[in-house]
């Protein structure tokens, strides 16, 4: 179900329920792509642009989020609970993060 509509260009970006999803579609070739989808958040009530970043307004909890297209120079990454069920010895993590050439957002 579409809650939210907006163009930027000659994409647009829809906003969805249930899974508050956040797609491109380009109309001329049909493509689209789904670029973020909120795992708490029921709804994407709304979007807009403005210069190059995109603004999502979710409800069931309420949220806003901000899209760009650069990456942010730092970030935390906060995990589940993970229970070895005995005493353990942890070595690293490693998180590889990829770039794609034709992201959009």
């Amino acid at each position: 179900m579409f809650f939210s509509l907006a163009s930027r260009g000659k994409e647009l970006l829809v906003g969805t329920g249930n899974i508050a999803g956040f797609m491109l579609w380009e109309p001329n070739s049909e493509e689209n792509a789904v670029v973020f989808e909120d795992k708490q958040a029921s709804q994407i009530t709304a979007v807009t642009v403005v210069g190059d970043n995109a603004y999502i307004g979710m409800a069931n909890p309420a949220r806003l989020l901000k899209l760009g297209k650069v990456f942010a120079s730092e970030g935390v990454y906060t995990s589940k609970l993970v229970d070895a069920g005995q005493p353990a010895k942890w070595a690293s993590f490693r998180l590889k993060l990829t770039y794609r050439r034709d992201a959009r957002y």
